[in-house]
């Protein structure tokens, strides 16, 4: 597996990115349900200055099986913790538990945080159950998200 910043990502594949998050089965799980062209490329050149958000793209580089896996992220980055999200490239199915081991092996081991946390929309059954199968629990709710949390030991 190999992540690509967001900053260092191809025109095509800043395209690629947008159409998977349009994509209605990604865009059903996100707070802002559509993003322009215009807002995703002025998005992705704020990251260059921000030091508190970190977006990548996940490769897969096996021999056998190259493809573009999903995007994981990390939010309000700080020395103790940060949030994630992901989502997965549509049109692969199975591939949340790869990149879920890629948001807590970054979160623990690169940026060295005690605290991953996330929310989920609680409608959202297969990332609940994902988190769940690792070791995130539920600290708390509010009327359309449960939040989690990972606390590495």
């Amino acid at each position: 597996m190999r992540l690509i910043n967001f900053t260092e990502l191809s025109r095509s594949q800043k395209m690629m990115i947008l159409k998977w998050r349009n994509d209605e089965q990604v865009a059903k799980f996100m707070l802002n349900k559509s993003v322009s062209k215009a807002e995703h490329l002025k998005f992705i050149q704020s990251l260059k200055t921000r030091i508190d958000k970190l977006y990548f793209l996940v490769k897969n580089d096996d021999v056998f099986e190259k493809c573009d896996i999903g995007v994981i992220y990390f939010t309000d980055i700080c020395k103790e913790s940060c949030e994630f999200g992901l989502y997965a490239n549509p049109s692969l199915k199975g591939v949340g538990k790869v990149l879920i081991k890629g948001v807590i092996d970054y979160a623990f081991c690169v940026l060295k945080v005690k605290i991953l946390s996330a929310k989920a929309y609680k409608s959202n059954e297969k990332a609940l159950a994902l988190y769940d199968k690792f070791g995130f629990e539920i600290c708390g709710e509010d009327d359309e998200f449960f939040h989690l949390r990972l606390v590495n030991s």
